[in-house]
Parts: structure tokens; C-alpha cells; sequence
């Protein structure tokens, strides 16, 4: 004989309510902060003669940009110029400060959303 489950679900409207709360993580703020995280570290692995590289980079959303026209030569080598790879390195190094800056955003977005943390 085949028995049959019959569940009642309620507080559906809610639920959909606190995933939509849950969907306003703001993850350009939350990339610009880790990337200022980094943004020292990236600097501090970048060749320097004149300073002018290294005082090129800004960060912008998950971007590091770096308006000097040799930066990309730098950064990725040549033939003659070996690369540093001086954005890699540091996100490396720095990953679980990235890390930890998504967390606490993902963290405080749930806890306004009504999920425990």
C-alpha cells in the first residue's frame, strides 16, 4: 500500500522577500575594497626607477589599471624585459584579505536580510 507525505509549506512570500534582500550585495563596492587591499602590495612589486609606475595604479570596481604606456611591458614581459607579474603576485599574497572583505559583506547583506550568520 503506497503512503502519501502531504506537507503544508507557508511563509513562501517571506522566503522570496529575504532572497531578494539577499540579492542587494553590492559587489563593485565589495571588489574596489579588496582591491585597495591589494593596491599596496601591487605597487610594492612593481619596478621602479622614477616612481612614476608604481604611483600609476588605481584600482576601479575589480580592475587595476595603470595609465603609464610601458605599465603592460612591465607587467607582462617583453623579449627584452622579463615580467613581474606584480598584480598576480599580490592577489595571491593578499587572497585571504580578499576573502575575508566578500565575507563580511555577503555576512551583513544576509543579517539585514533576516538568514542567520
Amino acid at each position: 500500500m503506497a503512503k502519501a507525505i502531504v506537507a503544508v509549506v507557508t511563509g513562501i512570500p517571506e522566503t522570496v522577500a529575504a532572497f531578494d534582500r539577499l540579492a542587494a550585495i553590492d559587489y563593485e563596492k565589495v571588489e574596489t575594497e579588496a582591491g585597495k587591499s591589494v593596491l599596496s602590495a601591487v605597487k610594492g612589486k612593481t619596478r621602479h626607477d622614477t616612481g612614476s609606475l608604481q604611483g600609476a595604479w588605481s584600482v576601479e570596481g575589480g580592475a587595476f589599471i595603470n595609465n603609464e604606456e610601458y605599465a603592460s611591458y612591465q607587467e607582462f614581459g617583453t623579449r627584452f624585459v622579463s615580467p613581474t607579474f606584480a598584480v598576480f603576485h599580490a592577489w595571491d599574497e593578499k587572497q585571504s584579505e580578499v576573502e575575508k572583505a566578500f565575507e563580511k559583506e555577503i555576512t551583513s547583506v544576509a543579517a539585514k536580510a533576516g538568514f542567520d550568520t
